[in-house]
């Protein structure tokens, strides 16, 4: 065992120090009380973990704590320091041993030999003696640790290029490889993770760190931590990772900013052979292509999710493009937004069968909302529906990472079409954009923004909206996201910073501002009397 502290040293680049445990074993108290002062452990580079009075008591500890080094009397009751050493390295103790004994006849040194005893110190101890054999062997230990941190790295390395090639290709292992992996179990699943968000940097969504709060052994899975990958072994492995998926999918959702909420991973089929890793991993890749498919707040996808092959289509034609584009405009002359929800439906199901690349989809997607515009664009008045640019639309597709903020952008732009050409008036479009504010206050608001959704110019929505409010843009959003605040600040328990996040503000002093601007009060002061107030009623 040893106890290592991160202080710097002069014999190791990696300024690693590392304290060995030594264990006293020895009948007489005093004895082992004199030697705690004999020497300066500490700085000599040990920990003296423990110590026993008798023989029975010696075995039991180093059979459970494994010290570095054990200095033991050879006479102790119940079982001789002799007897303690020869049924220790039975049991495949290799740790070093120090004899001190009263006893100078040759015949015990002769058999402390024959157990790899390290040295035979007589009594009383002589201090320089015990602090020479100290140092020898630190020494030792000190070149068997960096041996060993070598072996482990090659060994390492040779574990990930077998985990490697095994999960890419259908390679067959030897029963060595087998050994080496520690993989010889009754099922397996191969697990992809990635951050959920790719806008935020966020570093807490190592899904081994998560699975090991939730595993009582370690060994359960492996990591390929370079591709993010986790492959699970063993049925108690799977079934708590069935229980932590559980908990990702339930009704709550994975609270927002928690690590859960870091997180995004798919799931290859659970298999029986470790030969079948491959079609596991495998699986678990085409899921995480098709992230692009998933819906709002999803954070993962098992491989029941991939499409059934013979119902896959071909790619979308030209003529497919004029089929959709002519139907989308129809129903937006027809004023049927019920219409193009069905359409966006049909769309969405269309897309999730074809065979085409995501980047493609994303181009045929821009297109088609192109045409759209295009053909609507003959009967409307610039001032009244203005529609986003190509570049625009041709953007915004091309940064969107899900189908559904694509459809959802589809949905929008022809309900504001269809609003405009019902009732073009100015009070139409304040309250579409007044109304879309109270739906969307909690996310980042811009002016640019909404006017090209809602197909205006931003200077002049800007005046028309300050005219008809009496209030402008960004005032408005304050009030409105300031009115939330009140009612979380009233009905729940939740921290300032908490309700600042949740309304759309990036920064609690932002908030602080815009509620005092708003209320006259800060969000504690407000908070306090609301209590007061509740308090006297």
């Amino acid at each position: 065992m040893m106890w290592k502290s991160f202080i710097p040293s002069n014999n190791f680049k990696e300024c690693l120090c590392i304290m060995y445990s030594v264990f006293l074993a020895d009948d007489e108290k005093i004895i082992r009380q004199g030697l705690h002062y004999i020497v300066d452990w500490k700085q000599l580079g040990f920990d003296i973990i423990g110590e026993a009075a008798d023989g029975e008591q010696c075995l039991r500890f180093v059979e459970e704590q494994n010290p570095d080094i054990v200095l033991i009397d050879i006479k102790m009751p119940k079982l001789s320091g002799l007897e303690v050493i020869r049924m220790a390295r039975e049991r495949h103790y290799h740790g070093k041993i120090i004899i001190l004994s009263g006893y100078s006849d040759f015949k015990y040194a002769q058999e402390a030999i024959r157990y790899d005893v390290n040295f035979y110190l007589t009594k009383p101890i002589d201090e320089f003696e015990l602090e020479k054999a100290l140092s020898e062997l630190r020494t030792q230990l000190d070149e068997e640790h960096r041996n060993h941190s070598v072996m482990s790295r090659h060994q390492e390395k040779l574990r990930k290029n077998i985990l490697s090639e095994l999960l890419t290709s259908n390679s067959v292992l030897s029963p060595h490889d087998i050994e080496l992996l520690n993989f010889d179990c009754s099922s397996y699943r191969v697990v992809l993770y990635e951050k959920y968000s790719h806008t935020v940097a966020d570093i807490s969504y190592n899904l081994p760190s998560m699975l090991r709060l939730t595993n009582q052994d370690n060994t359960d899975f492996e990591t390929l931590t370079i591709n993010e990958v986790v492959i699970l072994k063993g049925s108690f492995a799977l079934a708590q990772f069935h229980r932590f998926v559980d908990r990702m999918n339930s009704k709550q959702m994975p609270q927002k900013g928690s690590p859960l909420d870091s997180l995004f991973l798919t799931c290859g089929r659970e298999v029986t052979d470790i030969q079948q890793l491959s079609s596991s991993y495998h699986e678990a890749l085409q899921l995480m292509e098709r992230r692009f498919f998933c819906r709002a707040n999803q954070h993962t996808i098992d491989y029941i999710s991939l499409p059934d092959q013979s119902k896959m289509t071909e790619d979308f034609s030209d003529d497919d493009a004029n089929e959709y584009c002519t139907k989308f405009v129809n129903a937006v002359w027809a004023h049927n937004q019920e219409l193009i929800t069905v359409l966006l439906s049909d769309l969405e199901k269309a897309l999730y069968y074809s065979r085409k690349s995501i980047p493609d989809i994303k181009i045929f997607l821009a297109d088609l909302f192109i045409r759209i515009k295009e053909q609507i664009n003959f009967r409307l008045y610039p001032e009244t529906a203005e529609l986003p640019s190509n570049t625009q639309i041709m953007e915004f597709v091309q940064n969107r990472y899900y189908l559904y903020q694509i459809l959802n952008f589809y949905s929008e732009n022809l309900a504001i079409i269809i609003a405009s050409l019902k009732e073009s008036s100015k009070d139409s479009i304040t309250n579409m954009v007044a109304g879309y504010i109270q739906q969307n206050y909690m996310e980042n608001l811009r002016l640019e923004n909404l006017a090209a959704l809602f197909g205006y110019n931003s200077s002049y929505l800007g005046k028309i909206f300050t005219s008809n409010i009496g209030i402008n843009f960004n005032s408005y959003l304050d009030k409105i996201r300031v009115q939330h605040a009140t009612e979380y600040l009233q009905n729940s328990d939740l921290k300032v910073y908490e309700i600042a996040s949740r309304i759309g503000y990036k920064s609690v002093d932002a908030f602080h501002e815009k509620f005092k601007k708003v209320t006259g009060q800060t969000p504690g002061e407000y908070k306090k009397s609301v209590q007061n107030e509740n308090k006297n009623n």
